[in-house]
């Protein structure tokens, strides 16, 4: 069902970035020579005169087209207008039209307004009829899909009978032919967008997919286009979207680990740094994806290879002698950082020799500070298997190890969180399935 909402204004633009066949604003290419502007839909380029010499609205010399880059200045202001507004919507009710949540959506979804009904009715029935800028055998529902930034199920189920999948696009002329009504219901769409956000996002989208699409049209009809800005441009998107990516794993990473400290127990910053491992650590390790688990040991030399890892008998005595206790936390005290790297090298070593299904390890230590009573369990450094850079899994090499440097702003008191409470029991532990079951610190997302 489409709903009837008031038209928005629209930010002011310069006459001069006006398209000269519509008179809209949003160019996407410039004739070079007579310095026309023209949206893509509205340029009249055809197979029959390639590569095009006159301009089609003064008729002057044309030497070649350029394709504009993207212009952030819009999505970025509204992006601040949006952070400045979040907290008073925050405070309406849930019924309000102010969506804030779509602010970092990706794709659009919700009702079909009566102005977007109408634009996409334009938009299919040049489809149909060929006077689009588009590749021969371009799908509709891709199409669609890409300009008005949604999934293929929002079209479907707002048009179950159109077979939107089956429908390919055969070119007539390439261009539209009443280029005002449709930018005018383009231009209508957009004002119907009440959230300043997600119009600027939008209009930005469907800029950027015109020009796509531009650039495929031309290089298949060979149409020479100067497009270096724009690539630019391209690669600014990109670097955008990946940083915006990597601070949304940093946030919820940051949101588990708040989760996490308030479900184990009291999180201290760690005064001192620990050097040496004795029986007392723990190595914490995730398994991997796939559903491994670590291949039981038959053998008993490989048994005592891995406990010696964690045991160093000049230091740490019997696991029940209190002064070896005292003495090996003195020496903890006493190293510098830089002595953990060897253990955690032998650790690798372990993992990889005996072909153990782990990923990551982590050491953690006991360490005093201050007072003499004040004993806590300390990040200790990691290990990230680089098995997983061999067989291409770069992305979560890098997010382990993210983790791990993160890591070290926690320490435990004994018997809180999952070190500090096999600390203090000196009893190993194993977590099956950590995503399923309770929020704790060492929740890996």
């Amino acid at each position: 069902m489409a709903r009837l909402v008031p038209l928005m204004p629209l930010p002011p633009t310069e006459p001069s970035s006006r398209c000269s066949l519509c008179g809209f604003v949003g160019c996407d290419i410039r004739a070079i020579g007579c310095g026309c502007l023209f949206h893509s839909r509205c340029f009249r380029l055809t197979t029959g005169a390639v590569p095009i010499k006159k301009c089609p609205r003064c008729s002057k010399d044309i030497k070649s087209l350029h394709l504009i880059p993207m212009s952030f200045r819009e999505i970025d202001e509204a992006r601040q207008h949006a952070r400045l507004k979040l907290p008073l919507e925050k405070k309406r009710k849930a019924g309000s039209n102010q969506e804030s949540s779509s602010i970092t959506q990706e794709t659009r979804n919700g009702r079909w307004t009566n102005e977007e009904t109408l634009y996409v009715q334009e938009l299919m029935k040049n489809f149909e009829n060929g006077s689009l800028p588009l590749k021969n055998g371009t799908k509709l529902s891709t199409f669609l899909a890409d300009m008005l930034q949604c999934k293929h199920s929002r079209l479907t189920k707002k048009m179950k009978n159109a077979k939107l999948s089956m429908r390919s696009f055969r070119r007539t002329t390439g261009f539209v032919a009443n280029v005002k009504a449709f930018s005018q219901l383009e231009d209508n769409f957009f004002r119907s967008i009440v959230n300043d956000f997600v119009r600027a996002e939008v209009k930005f989208n469907m800029q950027k997919e015109w020009r796509e699409y531009f650039c495929s049209f031309c290089a298949e009809i060979n149409q020479p286009i100067e497009a270096s800005d724009w690539l630019s441009s391209v690669e600014e998107i990109e670097r955008r979207g990946s940083l915006a990516k990597d601070a949304a794993k940093h946030a919820r990473r940051k949101l588990m680990m708040g989760y996490g400290g308030q479900s184990d127990g009291q999180v201290q910053e760690p005064k001192e740094k620990p050097s040496i491992l004795g029986n007392s650590a723990q190595a914490i390790s995730q398994p991997p994806s796939s559903g491994m688990q670590p291949t039981p040991n038959t053998s008993g030399d490989q048994d005592h290879e891995f406990v010696s890892l964690f045991t160093d008998k000049s230091l740490f005595q019997d696991n029940n002698d209190e002064t070896g206790k005292k003495h090996a936390v003195s020496v903890l005290s006493a190293h510098g950082w830089n002595k953990m790297s060897p253990f955690l090298d032998k650790v690798l070593e372990y993992i990889r020799t005996n072909n153990t299904p782990f990923e990551y390890v982590e050491i953690w230590a006991p360490v005093r500070s201050g007072d003499q009573s004040d004993l806590r369990v300390c990040f200790a450094g990691h290990v990230v298997n680089p098995i997983l850079l061999e067989t291409g899994h770069t992305e979560e090499f890098n997010n382990l190890v993210s983790f791990g440097n993160y890591s070290q702003k926690f320490s435990f008191f004994p018997g809180s969180g999952l070190p500090g409470r096999i600390f203090q029991t000196h009893t190993p532990t194993w977590d099956q399935s950590i995503h399923n079951g309770k929020i704790r610190l060492r929740f890996y997302s």
